[in-house]
């Protein structure tokens, strides 16, 4: 808040505001209580409506906060393009609807010493760069949605090779697994047939009796009948041998 100017009340009936020097920018400001009509309407938006010395043509000022009631008017380099009495006017909306407008105050712009540094753009020339920027900014939102859902096909595709992959790999092991246990009932087979072919084997030793003959004499095995060749002693088959059971 500008603290040479008194705060106006959006009641009062007649007012006056220093806009500030030709050609200053951010300054300066003025502002106005606006509590009246939020205790009467509640909330809504507050514009602070412009005409310059020597134009008929109003315009919306750019710079305009509320906070805690009160409205403040930024002045800016437009507002004060052209010294001389002219006028602006609080409004209050609420949605598109007008609940509220004050008188219009009185507005001064001091003259300055020495020319511009150049020359400040006119309202309808802020309004258009003000177009211009929103519809650049709606192209770019526009740009960074397309490249966002981009994105998020890439991360989907992504995703499904990545359970793809995952599918296959389950797959793998459990082919590995399942040949695995096929190895291992090979293997118990084997195992098997080699204890079978075990249990029908004939162990055998070889030894000379008391007698002093020699011998062959087979194990204490299962399912066998215990047996014993000793040379015949017999002179007709020499090397012959007879079993005794």
């Amino acid at each position: 808040m500008n603290c040479n100017q008194a705060m106006l009340s959006v009641l009062d009936r007649d007012g006056s505001v220093y806009v500030g020097v030709w050609d200053t920018n951010n300054i300066a400001s003025a502002s106005f209580d606006v509590s009246p009509w939020i205790n009467a309407f509640g909330d809504g938006s507050i514009m602070v409506i412009v005409q310059r010395p020597g134009e008929r043509i109003p315009y919306i000022a750019a710079n305009v906060a509320v906070s805690a009631g009160v409205a403040t008017w930024t002045f800016d380099e437009v507002d004060t393009a052209i010294e001389g009495i002219g006028a602006c006017s609080v409004i209050f909306l609420q949605g598109d609807e007008r609940r509220g407008r004050t008188v219009p105050f009185t507005t001064y712009v001091a003259p300055t010493i020495g020319p511009a540094a150049e020359e400040p753009p006119e309202p309808l020339q802020r309004w258009y760069d003000d177009i211009m920027q929103a519809s650049a900014d709606a192209i770019q939102a526009a740009v960074d949605a397309a490249e966002s859902e981009r994105n998020a096909e890439a991360s989907a595709r992504s995703a499904a090779m990545s359970a793809a992959d995952a599918h296959a790999d389950a797959t793998a092991a459990y082919a590995s697994a399942a040949a695995a246990a096929g190895s291992a009932a090979d293997a118990a087979e084997s195992a098997g047939d080699a204890q079978r072919a075990l249990e029908g084997m004939v162990y055998v030793t070889f030894g000379i009796n008391p007698e002093g003959h020699v011998f062959i004499k087979n194990g204490d095995l299962l399912g066998t009948t215990a047996f014993e060749l000793i040379p015949v002693s017999s002179s007709v088959n020499p090397g012959h041998m007879e079993v005794s059971l």
